[in-house]
């Protein structure tokens, strides 16, 4: 089965990344282009790790914001957990892939990513 969250603790706090559908639709709104084409880059700057990590908190905070996104990160970077940050990022790609990915069934029901 497809992981389809991760959850990360930072500065006392739990924060869960999750892409749903209107996840992917919210990052893509935003950037102006399909998931497909922020992920296909080679490196993910700034400005794309602030979108990834909005649209995955988005669900359970619904007031959540690029501002405050940000300002999440901005608090990640002052704090020297940047080893924290880059796995989460990490992460965060690596369940976008994975959400966008069409997966298959077996026969017993057990599913597969296409390849």
């Amino acid at each position: 089965m497809r992981k389809v969250y991760y959850t990360f603790e930072f500065d006392d706090k739990e924060y869960t990344l999750k892409y749903d559908y209107n996840a992917i639709c919210d990052i893509e709104e935003v950037a102006d282009k399909s998931i497909q084409a922020l992920l296909t880059t080679d490196r993910v700057g700034q400005n794309t790790a602030r979108l990834l990590l909005y649209g995955g908190l988005k669900w359970a905070d619904r007031t959540m914001t690029k501002a405050k996104a940000g300002s999440l990160i901005g608090r990640m970077i002052q704090a020297k957990e940047n080893e924290l940050l880059e796995t989460v990022v990490s992460e965060a790609v690596k369940l976008l892939v994975s959400a966008i990915q069409p997966e298959t069934t077996t026969e017993e029901g057990e599913e597969h990513e296409k390849n």
